[in-house]
């Protein structure tokens, strides 16, 4: 009971985080929150600027193998653009934005799977997705989902797969935790922790 009370008041302060695109007027607060979580992924990256280059080739016969959600190379969409994409597609509330940077955030911190330039973009879709599953009502299904990010049906799938596993299934994002994250974004001082009017058509998405 206590725990849905503070759900209750939680939404109420912060009403257009269960907005969707197609719902008019999008608060300009929704745009700012995304350009938010873009910019605070970007700033983690940047800061690993050293290892997040895109990887040379080598004469070696046998090449290492590379982690599941790094792409062969840097995406040409830039990730604020990748963020808003998701999000003006899929139609899912702003709320499932922030707890896809909560998965992001755990799994960067715990050192499971790090944010660079090559798999920023791979890892967002696949939050954002698994974040719909959690918290949304209807969710377009996984090929809608990899057409959106411009990946494949089958690589999604995995990449879901995988996500999950290395969040150990838990899904389910505190309260607290999403409100103490809210109020750096609304702050402009989001950051990973270290320890629009809709389209007519869907433009493609190449190379993520």
């Amino acid at each position: 009971m206590e725990e849905t009370c503070l759900q209750q008041s939680f939404f109420a302060q912060h009403a257009w985080l269960l907005e969707v695109p197609g719902q008019q007027p999008i608060p300009a607060s929704a745009i700012q929150a995304l350009e938010g979580i873009a910019n605070a992924i970007s700033a983690e990256i940047e800061a690993k600027a050293d290892e997040t280059t895109e990887p040379e080739s080598t004469s070696d016969d046998a090449p290492a193998a590379k982690p599941l959600f790094e792409g062969h190379r840097i995406p040409p969409i830039s990730l604020k653009d990748y963020v808003i994409r998701i999000w003006n597609y899929t139609k899912v509330s702003p709320i499932c934005m922030l707890v896809a940077y909560t998965y992001v955030e755990s799994l960067n911190a715990r050192g499971r799977c790090h944010v660079t330039h090559l798999t920023s973009h791979r890892l967002l879709l696949t939050a954002v997705l698994l974040a719909a599953k959690c918290y949304e009502d209807t969710v377009y299904n996984n090929i809608y989902f990899a057409k959106v990010g411009g990946i494949t049906p089958a690589e999604l799938n995995m990449l879901e797969m995988e996500m999950l596993k290395l969040l150990d299934f838990r899904l389910l994002v505190d309260v607290d935790d999403l409100h103490r994250r809210l109020v750096l974004l609304e702050q402009g001082k989001l950051a990973l922790c270290k320890e629009a009017p809709e389209a007519s058509g869907m433009p493609v998405c190449y190379g993520v």
